[in-house]
């Protein structure tokens, strides 16, 4: 039990990390929604292990982190998700709130706090974070660099 716990623990900080390095998916949806309707987004593709939505969500320069174009980012996404195994328990993100979203021209900041659980345990966990977004074509982008 304490083994399956620390896999939880493992992989709830994967997620926050994914937000700000190359651990972060691509979350499918619209980019061109607010700068928090996005990180929300993002954080929930992060939980679900979705690199096509984490890699669409992502700005150019952040996909260039992981590969030429958006295709190979994917693959790089994947196959780091691969080298975690099968072994990392099913994370449901049970809330998420935005504390404050801040917005300078094309920048924005996006502080929010998330609780996560693994799927079958009781208990939750709490991060609080900032996600950095900026406008590419009139559409929010998360910048993970």
């Amino acid at each position: 039990m304490k083994g399956e716990t620390m896999k939880g623990k493992y992989r709830i900080m994967l997620v926050v990390a994914g937000l700000l390095l190359a651990l972060a998916l691509p979350v499918l949806g619209c980019g061109g929604d607010s700068p928090s309707v996005v990180a929300e987004r993002f954080v929930t593709a992060s939980a679900d292990l979705d690199c096509d939505t984490l890699v669409e969500l992502m700005s150019n320069d952040s996909v260039q982190l992981f590969g030429e174009d958006r295709g190979q980012a994917v693959e790089a996404c994947k196959e780091q998700l691969a080298a975690l195994g099968e072994g990392a328990p099913n994370l449901e993100v049970t809330s998420f709130e935005v504390t404050e979203e801040n917005i300078d021209g094309d920048t924005a900041t996006v502080d929010f706090k998330a609780s996560a659980k693994i799927e079958g345990e009781e208990t939750e966990q709490t991060q609080e974070d900032t996600v950095n977004l900026v406008k590419e074509d009139g559409k929010w982008k998360v910048s993970v660099g």
